[in-house]
């Protein structure tokens, strides 16, 4: 399930109005992406129609992954599918997961075709990593923007950790924590001078975010500081090497009366890894 902050689309006829599900069990992620209506809205954002490129932390991701040539990589949340195929067109064997029948539709539509390439419906709430995808190792596990849906993270730390072959890496994105904070509405304002400013709200307050998007009510994210998301890694053992907060061209001046990314951070990027050599350093050694 990737995501997020792209323009919203115009001129849709389907009925939004309906309400997502918020009494979701917590051992169950709320599946908005099966709803019609939100699905519909969804599948007209540029980064599902037009891939990675529309994506503006793409170049960013991408950097953080490194070579994937001959590396096999687990896709959580893997969407419509735009990364598996640009992995797949870099030498990688790919195994998608995704709750949303809807997304495994688009995926499999895009990229099941091609060699190495395999999606599978899992809901990362309750996913038992190595028996959804067999007793295997990982060189690369990839989230892009869906941890922010998951109520237990530690959970989903542990089932990566244990699937990662050492020097794995574990290369992710979520909506940053300013912009999941906010307890009232997350909308940007204007001061009696004509400033922007982001309307920070219960940072320390962890918990659901039930917000309106794309015209559906009570989509849920689930809010956490940076700090949880950093020090959850290295308790399970990952060595974090590297954070972003921006990405490759954004505006950092913006002017200011002008909203953007300039003025506050869209998303969290993290590169952590596995302690050891990694698959290219380990045939390196063999080669001496």
């Amino acid at each position: 399930m990737s995501s997020e902050t792209q323009s919203q689309p115009t001129d849709i006829t389907t009925d939004l109005t309906a309400p997502a599900p918020t009494d979701t069990p917590a051992s169950v992620t709320q599946n908005i992406y099966d709803s019609p209506a939100f699905f519909a809205a969804y599948s007209q954002l540029p980064r599902f129609t037009h891939g990675l490129d529309t994506a503006y932390e793409w170049p960013t991701m991408r950097a953080l992954l490194g070579s994937t040539r001959g590396c096999d990589i687990l896709d959580l949340g893997c969407g419509p599918g735009w990364f598996a195929e640009w992995a797949a067109t870099n030498g990688a064997g790919v195994h998608g997961i995704d709750v949303s029948e809807s997304m495994l539709d688009a995926a499999r539509a895009r990229a099941g075709y091609l060699r190495g390439v395999s999606f599978a419906k899992g809901d990362l709430a309750n996913l038992d990593l190595k028996g959804e995808v067999g007793m295997r190792s990982w060189d690369i596990v990839h989230a892009s923007l869906v941890l922010h849906y998951v109520e237990d993270l530690s959970a989903v730390y542990s089932a990566v950790r244990k699937v990662l072959s050492p020097g794995g890496r574990f290369v992710f994105s979520v909506e940053h924590p300013v912009v999941t904070a906010p307890l009232g509405e997350d909308v940007w304002r204007w001061d009696e001078k004509g400033d922007v400013y982001w309307p920070l709200s219960g940072y320390w307050d962890e918990g659901p975010r039930d917000r309106e998007w794309l015209g559906v009510p009570g989509v849920r994210k689930w809010h956490r500081t940076v700090e949880t998301y950093l020090n959850g890694l290295t308790e399970h053992g990952f060595v974090v090497r590297t954070v972003k907060e921006g990405w490759e061209g954004m505006n950092r001046k913006p002017g200011r009366e002008r909203k953007g990314e300039g003025h506050r951070p869209y998303y969290l990027m993290v590169l952590a890894m596995v302690p050891g050599m990694d698959k290219l350093e380990r045939e390196v050694l063999i080669q001496w």
